[in-house]
This record gives structure tokens, sequence and C-alpha cells, in this order.
């Protein structure tokens, strides 16, 4: 019988953990027209939303924000059965917490409910009156990872969510009156879900979206071509998305040239052919760059020319 290295067995793959190091909050009425998705094309660029749509601004960094589901069950039970004979799904819903800190007009009339106001010369009033139904927006929330050219959009449309609860305010003399939301998401006839989420970015290579098992990216992965014809010493780098190896020899092998990618993260790449006669990349997600700076000898340094293999 044939066997495995526990390790192997892991996939440990650390360019797979995804960080909100940064998030936007975008709320609008329910009657904006929204398609869910941030990208216009396959830059990775954030298009420029409909018109109505509104920032709450910063939100408190301590909290950040929660997304917490759940779900309420039902079924028959069976006499003599030890649980249900069938699980049937009767509600989900999503609650999203999140504590603003800015005192924008937006905030104020969702946290207060505020209807009617008025503004004179170094005056603002509000009054707060019963509404017959409660606030609805739809929410959008994106996260920022990755670096600069290189970043990374986790993000999370919620067509349908309502104001429902209000968490307390305080006022104390050592911070700032803040906004705490709660606000519950529930499912949408016209975007025909409950919420939809997304990966978008020009840091979200091909290869990355491979590496996390997406089907249709490991489809379109491709193959590539450089050469280092004439170079006789030094070393250069070689930059695959946000994989980068470094200090290659100008005589390096295939097989050694494969085994630094593959140890650096791309575990599926294949490498053949030599520095000279070029060396043949298959299965990447994004062109490689090569840096060869360091390199000498022939035309060298010089900028390399690395081309797509149909």
């Amino acid at each position: 019988m044939s066997h495995v290295d526990f390790y192997k067995l892991q996939q440990k793959n650390d360019s797979l953990l995804l960080a909100a190091l940064n998030l936007t909050i975008l709320l609008a009425p329910r009657w904006v027209k929204f398609d869910g998705q941030i990208t216009v094309n396959d830059e990775g660029k954030i298009k420029e939303l409909p018109e109505g749509f509104f920032s709450v601004g910063q939100i408190e960094k301590k909290a950040g924000m929660d997304m917490a589901p759940d779900t309420k069950l039902a079924g028959p039970e069976g006499y003599g059965s030890s649980g249900r004979r069938r699980t049937l799904v009767e509600e989900e819903t999503i609650t999203l917490s999140f504590t603003a800190q800015e005192a924008r007009i937006q905030n104020l009339e969702s946290y207060y409910d505020l209807g009617v106001h008025e503004y004179k010369e170094n005056a603002f009033y509000a009054k707060k009156r019963r509404n017959a139904r409660v606030r609805e927006y739809q929410a959008l929330c994106i996260g920022y990872d990755g670096a600069p050219q290189e970043e990374i959009y986790p993000y999370w449309y919620y067509p349908n969510v309502s104001y429902e609860k209000r968490g307390k305010q305080q006022l104390v003399d050592n911070s700032t009156m803040d906004f705490p939301y709660e606000l519950l998401a529930k499912e949408d006839p016209d975007f025909g879900a409950l919420f939809g989420f997304g990966i978008a970015g020009p840091g979200f290579t091909p290869q990355l979206a491979a590496e996390m098992g997406i089907p249709e990216a490991i489809a379109v992965t491709k193959t590539f071509k450089f050469s280092l014809q004439g170079a006789t010493g030094g070393t250069f780098d070689l930059r695959v998305g946000t994989v980068t190896v470094k200090g290659q020899a100008h005589n390096v092998t295939h097989n050694a040239l494969q085994q630094a990618l593959r140890s650096a993260g791309l575990e599926a790449v294949e490498v053949s052919g030599s520095a000279a006669a070029g060396f043949v990349f298959k299965k990447l997600g994004s062109k490689p760059v090569v840096d060869a700076s360091k390199l000498t000898g022939g035309d060298f340094p010089k900028s390399v020319d690395v081309t797509e293999e149909s």
C-alpha cells in the first residue's frame, strides 16, 4: 500500500492567509442599482460606485467588524429516533456589527433614526419621530490586503440590511462620541441571495486563484518563456505575482529553479529548458518578471523579455 507524507497531506500554503488590514464600509438606499461586484475589468481596479453610496468613515479599531451568521433549523422527529429524521432550514440571517466614529449626517440619521432636520448658521437640529417602517439599506464592505500595485480586496455585498438594533452610546471625557451599528442582513429577492462574497485586485492573480483551488483559474494557467543567453556571471531575481525568488545563479538549472519556485509557494509550476536556450514555465497564473541587473557577460545587465507561449 502506498503512503503519503503528513506535510504533503496538510498542503500548508501561507499565500492563502488573507487579511483585512484596512476596511471600508459603504451603505446605500435599497433603490440604488448595483450588481454587487466592485471591479469592472481584469486589471482589478475598483470601479466607481453608483450615486447614492456613502461611507460611514473609519470604524473603531479594537472592535473591528463582526459578521455573525445565524441559522434556525427544524424538522420532524420520529418516535424512538435519537434526533431529527430530516433537518430543514427555517431561517438564515447575518448580523453585521461595527462602531462608526465620525459624526456624518448619514451616521446621525441611521443611529438616531432622525427624520426632519434643519440647519442654520452655527446650528443643526433634528427630531426623532416614530417611523412606519424600519430603515433599509444595502451594504458593501471592502477589505484591503497586499501591497501598493499588488492590492487584494476581499469584499462582501449585502443587498438588504436593516438597522434593527442600536448599541449603547456612551459619553465619557476620555473618548469621542461614537455610533454603534448592528445591521441585520436578509435575503433579497432581486439579488437572489442573502449576500455575495468576492476577491479582487491586481494582487489577486490567476496563480493565487489557482492555489485557492478555484477550478476556472486552474484551467487558465499559462506558459511563459525567457532566455539568459550571453550571461556568464552574477545572479538574477524572478518575481511571479506576489512570489519572489532571489539570487538565482546565471547558469541555474531548470530543476533548481523549479524547486526554488515551488518552495516559495508556486507548488504547481513546471520548469524546463536552460538559461541559455531559454526556460519554459508551465502552470503559471501571471507573467514572470526578471530582474537581471546583477547579471554580467554579453550585453548584461539588460532587460529580459518574457514571452507567453501559445
